[in-house]
């Protein structure tokens, strides 16, 4: 009889039952398919196993955290104040006339 699937989904945490070299064992899931590819919560290294031997290392799955929109930060029920995983940032300073700007991407996934 073959083995059930573990369920886990793209933005899911994991436990691994071995610690990456940087002491951490939670790890986020970037893709899934034949191979999991995942990055490490602790120095956001990235690795990509086989689905199998991920699904043997793997410990448990930890729920996703909840990400909060800034625009949403005002929002907070019973004026209780807001939580201290939201935060805004500020926006970039007016470039002088005729220069130009250069932006920083965040590279592709």
């Amino acid at each position: 009889m073959a083995t059930p699937i573990k369920p886990f989904q793209v933005g899911d945490r994991v436990e691994m039952k071995k610690e990456h070299p940087c002491g951490s064992r939670i790890w986020k899931v970037l893709r899934t398919g034949a191979d999991v590819r995942m990055e490490c919560e602790g120095c956001r290294h990235q690795v990509m196993l086989p689905r199998v031997k991920f699904e043997k290392g793997m410990k448990r799955v930890i729920a996703p955290d909840p990400i909060v929109p800034a625009a949403d930060a005002e929002m907070v029920p019973n004026g209780s104040p807001p939580s201290p995983r939201i935060r805004k940032v500020p926006a970039p300073p007016p470039a002088p006339a005729g220069m130009i700007v250069l932006r920083h991407r965040e590279p592709r996934k």
